[in-house]
Parts: C-alpha cells; sequence; structure tokens
C-alpha cells in the first residue's frame, strides 16, 4: 500500500488529468525539457514534508505540492494564466483530495522565463496539503 503522502500525490495528478488547455499533457516529476510540441503542458512534484504539533496519536503532516504550467507564445506569463486558473479550479473543488487530507491551501505562485529568448515560461502554484496518518503506519 502506499504511503498517504503517495495516495494524495495521485490524487491531485487525477485532478490535473482534466484541465482544459493542455491536451492532456500532464506529467509528474519530469526530469526532461519540455520540447516546443509539448507545450502547453502540466507538471506536478512534491517537496518539503513537515511534521506539524502533535496532538494525538496521528502524525500531522503538511506537504508542499508544486504544479507548474509550461507555455511558449509572446507574452507566456498571460498565455499560463487561464491553465493555472483551471488548474486551481480542478484542485479546489475538493481540499480534501477524497477524504485523504485535512485541507488544502494555495500557497507561493512564482513565473519564470524559459531559455526560449523570452517567450517561454512556466508559472508555478505551491499547495499546502495537510494531513494525518498514523504513527505505527504511513499508509492510513
Amino acid at each position: 500500500m502506499n504511503s498517504k503522502r503517495e495516495q494524495i500525490i495521485q490524487a491531485v495528478g487525477t485532478a490535473l488529468a482534466g484541465v482544459q488547455g493542455v491536451g492532456g499533457r500532464v506529467y509528474r516529476s519530469r526530469a526532461d525539457a519540455i520540447a516546443r510540441e509539448q507545450s502547453p503542458c502540466i507538471t506536478y512534484d512534491w517537496s518539503n514534508e513537515e511534521v506539524l504539533p502533535q496532538v494525538t496519536v496521528f502524525a500531522e503532516r503538511q506537504v508542499s505540492i508544486f504544479v507548474s504550467v509550461f507555455v511558449r507564445g509572446d507574452e507566456p506569463d498571460r498565455l499560463a494564466d487561464p491553465i493555472i486558473s483551471s488548474v486551481h479550479a480542478a484542485l479546489m473543488v475538493d481540499t480534501t483530495l477524497g477524504g485523504l487530507a485535512l485541507d488544502m491551501a494555495l500557497g507561493t505562485a512564482t513565473f519564470e522565463y524559459e531559455s526560449a529568448d523570452k517567450t517561454a515560461g512556466k508559472l508555478t502554484h505551491e499547495y499546502q496539503v495537510m494531513f494525518r496518518h498514523a504513527y505505527t503506519d504511513m499508509t492510513n
């Protein structure tokens, strides 16, 4: 059985699968560069799982999940905006991700130009997902 964190990340991927404007190009933890024909697309990964104060026999955790939209064209930040808005709407439909999480909140947002004469860019939203699992079982 997968850990609760992995179950949450998979639920995020499922929610992102239906986002409009990317033609189904949603990738997890993509290490390779995004080719021109793969744009626009979405990637998602995680980082920084933290322990929250202990209150019960459960471990309270918070994991940061980063969802990035890659686009190419003039004014890439403008091009990425409607896609990231769709991403946000898809994730906020159920902030418990089917009961896996206690809550989810939007964190920081960043925009970076990619090396393509300022016609490619990446808009990233951080989502902070709070969840619990039993001290003795990370899957539950």
